[in-house]
């Protein structure tokens, strides 16, 4: 059965994601080859909203331009190029960065230029103040969001765009290319059941650039900001852009397609796009992604001649946790090199990953900070899995699969996308991110002994995990 609609808390929010630091002997090393960076390219494609934490007030960050005297002007001209942005909330110079990257693009999108947003939440003052004035110079703002953003007292920002913008998708007079409306969605806006999990941004232009596309795990809240640990890709190229343009406008009907599931390989970047009902270990596309990993037969990639595998993932739970879970063991007990680095995890997975037999534990550290009464404060909301090494034959690659889906069959069942950028510049810049949480203080050996239920179900266990959604 497709899993149901996530618990949430009295006020209708959704605590998105959520253990000494291990000594370094006997961690594998992470691969840095000398290689030269280089830019993704096209390859054949593989079949919350929270308040701030407590120990972090929301501090908004100065506007990052002034004001216009000129009411059509956009106020900035930053132009994006193809690049990706990490976010850390202890880091002073890195835990606003997605969201400057985010409010700076929608501030530089000219008259007559357009957004294009489908985000699980928004919460943040800033950012709802810029999309309205977006439109009010004369941009198409289309925003579509999960219900549960527009619950009373979930995100009263979201909900003033929203009383702004109108949930009208069509008006008199006006095409409907150009009404900017906000609209959510119950379930999946493309299936049944599920949630409208994306994280998807389209800009017809900022500054210089055109056809940007943005897709990562950041939601556009404070707490994305300041309480979580987070990745965004950006994309500039007008094949990409129509081709999420073209699941954006599927989304906006709010009704079931008959083939949800799609594989996009064009453009420079290769995307799954989710819901794909009915998958199982076999037809699962991150299965087959990982059936084509070697872990020996390497050249100028990988460490010490052995394939490294990076795994950053939010949750990691359900019978695709399991079944992902078993992959990845049998990688690694095969010699590849592996790291995992988590928030939750439901115990049958921790049992295959991290069991001491055969080959022994795979290395892995549990990202978070908690409250002395074990509230989550922060946490890993990645979403990704980064191999360099032996890839479907290629000795010397470097991929990266990095998107909106967790390793849980809800994601199979909502509006995700995982994304496949291959090349050395991408695969570096994750692994750069990957070695720089390993290290923190927040990141810790997880105990052998969990308190996670079995079966997760719709909630993640007691005490600290007791508020802790599925998304």
């Amino acid at each position: 059965m497709p899993p149901t609609r996530p618990i949430r808390n009295a006020v209708g929010a959704i605590v998105v994601c959520c253990a000494v630091v291990m000594a370094m002997a006997g961690v594998p090393a992470i691969a840095d080859s000398g290689a030269s960076a280089q830019v993704p390219v096209a390859v054949p494609a593989d079949a919350t909203d929270t308040p701030a934490p407590t120990d972090s007030p929301t501090v908004e960050p100065s506007p990052t331009s002034t004001p216009t005297t000129c009411p059509t002007c956009a106020p900035d001209n930053y132009s994006p190029t193809n690049s990706v942005f990490f976010n850390h909330p202890f880091s002073p110079a890195d835990r606003y960065k997605i969201r400057r990257v985010f409010i700076r693009s929608v501030n530089s999108v000219p008259s007559g230029g357009s957004i294009r947003a489908a985000v699980f939440s928004i919460n943040d003052w800033t950012i709802a103040r810029a999309l309205i004035a977006a439109r009010d110079r004369g941009v198409s703002v289309q925003i579509i969001a999960d219900w549960h953003t527009a619950e009373p007292g979930v995100s009263p920002s979201f909900n003033a765009v929203q009383r702004a913008l109108g949930t009208a998708r069509t008006r008199e007079g006006i095409s409907d290319d150009r009404v900017s409306w906000v609209r959510t969605c119950v379930h999946s806006c493309r299936y049944r059941s599920g949630n409208m999990h994306q994280k998807m941004y389209l800009f017809s232009q900022v500054g210089t650039s055109q056809w940007v596309t943005m897709g990562g795990s950041a939601n556009m809240t404070m707490m994305a900001t300041q309480g979580q640990w987070n990745h965004l890709n950006i994309w500039n190229d007008y094949e990409t852009y129509q081709d999420y343009l073209s699941i954006f406008n599927e989304m906006k009907l709010d009704r079931p397609q008959e083939v949800p599931g799609r594989i996009f390989a064009a453009g420079g970047v290769n995307t799954w796009i989710f819901p794909r009902p009915n998958t199982d270990a076999g037809n699962d596309p991150m299965m087959a992604a990982l059936d084509r990993v070697r872990c020996t037969g390497v050249r100028n990639s990988g460490l010490n001649g052995r394939t490294v595998i990076r795994i950053g993932m939010y949750s990691w739970y359900n019978d695709r946790g399991l079944w992902l879970a078993k992959k990845v063991r049998s990688l690694w007990n095969s010699g590849c090199n592996v790291a995992i680095e988590f928030a939750i995890m439901s115990r049958p997975v921790r049992d295959i990953v991290y069991s001491a037999s055969g080959r022994g534990r795979i290395p892995m550290k549990q990202v978070g900070v908690y409250a002395a009464d074990g509230t989550v404060l922060k946490y890993i909301h990645h979403k990704y899995v980064a191999i360099s090494g032996n890839y479907g034959g290629d000795p010397t690659s470097f991929v990266v699969f990095a998107g909106t889906t967790n390793f849980a069959d809800l994601g199979l069942y909502s509006d995700e996308m995982t994304q496949r950028w291959v090349g050395y510049g991408n695969y570096k810049a994750y692994m750069a991110d990957f070695r720089r949480i390993w290290t923190e203080r927040n990141a810790r050996t997880p105990s052998p002994i969990s308190t996670l239920p079995t079966d997760p179900g719709d909630r993640l266990g007691n005490g600290r995990y007791a508020t802790m959604g599925t998304d």
